[in-house]
């Protein structure tokens, strides 16, 4: 907490205070709160001698590099970065002074003084309490005016507003807490376990409120105020004993924590909407996977994690873009199979010219929306490629294409749509589709009006031969193909 700021001509900003817990060396990057400006430690005194570090315990003045001098004030906190945070509102258990002429009334305005900054708050009494006698004890919320950096445990001291006189004080239970009802016997009751419990309660109270979203290591750290390698260790002890669950982030994310009920109702929420969509969408082989992520409304890491576990439990099936329960299967009727057995016929023989979505509804005397469900089928069974949303083509015809132009790299490496028209006999309609399909896939890159061929990679796992729609069994409704 910083008690004193001047600067020192040559040097700049100084903040003098004591250092309440940790170790700061020379050199290192700290966080001033509540603004949340970074800055290094340049140099430092320990008792008005210089010195490589401070500890706990000693009066410590650090020269700040990188921050103004008017950046920083009394009642400023420095701590080392993300480790600390300030908001506006504090749960708390509240002792009124003896003595008092008056009780301390729900919604009175104080003075509240935490280390070395003062913050103008309203008291709110917790359980629908309307006052606190002298010498009294209840729990409350502090909805602070401006915002104020402090940790669980950090004890305060209560002024009257007017006139500025002492009446109470107390110990800070969670320095993040959501806005609570003041009448509320439930939010009470969360309050009365922090005051009642240890860390590990505490925990576990801070991951429920976090929800199905969950929240970060350094989230539960700050709420707990505890150091990030207890906090882990802690972590480490709850996920053992079966409380907790870490769902890892994506790439540049944190991993997220859950409580395992959490974890568990989401997983059934996930569940529910899986099997409300497989009822409404009996031709769809599956979900797909981005709407189930949207719908779960908690970070995309999250959602995966939940998904992996479903599918290691064997609960669900996915391939890369669908999700469905397992064992489910979709059951043609006698006309939807004549009309995805018809549909597979065209597209091969089609080639690289294969009919659009209208000319397949005339050739099978079928509306769109069902011919529309056939070609979605046959893709998700890897019998057809949707290059654009009213053309599939056949697998073997995508391949060979792909080799045919990597043999062209050897006599010239760069195509031009009307080489390309011209060497597969197709019109524009077919083949800008499937120029644009080989830059997506990596076959060729577009420089100006031509196309440069890439060197040939290894195949990949979708690139490896496979039988053609003819020979391809009917993975979905386990009948024959076309």
């Amino acid at each position: 907490p910083v008690d004193r700021v001047f600067s020192v001509r040559g040097f700049g900003a100084v903040v003098t205070g004591t250092l309440v817990s940790g170790r700061v060396p020379v050199g290192a990057e700290v966080e001033i709160l509540p603004g949340g400006d970074r800055a290094r430690v340049r140099g430092l005194e320990v008792h008005g001698a210089a010195a490589e570090s401070g500890s706990a315990g000693e009066r410590v003045a650090l020269n700040l590099a990188g921050v103004r001098r008017e950046r920083v004030e009394r009642g400023s906190v420095v701590g080392l970065p993300g480790e600390l945070g300030a908001g506006r509102m504090l749960d708390c258990r509240l002792e009124a002074l003896g003595g008092l002429a008056a009780p301390i009334a729900d919604e009175d305005r104080v003075h509240v003084h935490t280390g070395a900054a003062t913050a103008l708050a309203r008291v709110r009494l917790l359980g629908g309490v309307e006052s606190l006698a002298p010498g009294e004890t209840a729990l409350a919320q502090l909805r602070l005016e401006t915002p104020l950096a402090a940790l669980r445990g950090d004890r305060f001291i209560l002024r009257r507003y007017s006139p500025v006189v002492t009446i109470g004080g107390g110990t800070v239970l969670d320095a993040a807490p959501p806005k609570r009802s003041p009448r509320s016997s439930a939010a009470r009751d969360a309050v009365a376990a922090l005051a009642a419990g240890d860390d590990r309660t505490a925990a576990l109270s801070f991951l429920g409120e976090a929800g199905l979203g969950g929240t970060t290591t350094a989230g539960l750290a700050r709420r707990l105020g505890r150091p990030g390698a207890e906090v882990g260790r802690l972590v480490a002890t709850l996920r053992e004993a079966g409380e907790l669950e870490v769902a890892a982030g994506r790439a540049g994310s944190e991993a997220r924590l859950l409580s395992a009920d959490r974890a568990r109702a989401l997983e059934e929420r996930l569940l529910a909407r899986l099997a409300a969509f497989e009822e409404a969408n009996r031709l769809r082989p599956g979900m797909p996977v981005e709407e189930l992520r949207e719908y779960a409304g908690v970070p995309a890491g999250v959602a995966d994690s939940v998904l992996a576990r479903l599918e290691t439990e064997g609960r669900i099936r996915r391939d890369r873009d669908t999700v469905a329960t397992a064992g489910r299967t979709v059951r043609l009727t006698e006309r939807e199979q004549g009309v995805l057995d018809g549909l597979a016929d065209l597209i091969e023989e089609g080639g690289l010219a294969p009919p659009t979505l209208s000319d397949a509804c005339r050739s099978l005397a079928a509306a769109p929306p069902l011919v529309e469900m056939m070609r979605r089928l046959l893709v998700h069974q890897g019998r057809a490629v949707a290059v654009t949303p009213d053309l599939g083509f056949a697998a073997g015809a995508l391949r060979s294409l792909k080799q045919a132009v990597h043999e062209q790299r050897e006599s010239s490496p760069e195509i031009s749509v009307a080489w390309f028209k011209e060497r597969f006999g197709l019109s524009r309609k077919h083949a800008i589709p499937l120029l644009e399909w080989l830059d997506r896939e990596r076959v060729t890159i577009r420089v100006g009006d031509v196309r440069r061929i890439r060197r040939p990679s290894a195949p990949s796992p979708e690139e490896a031969p496979a039988a053609s729609v003819a020979e391809t069994a009917d993975a979905a409704t386990g009948a024959p193909a076309a």
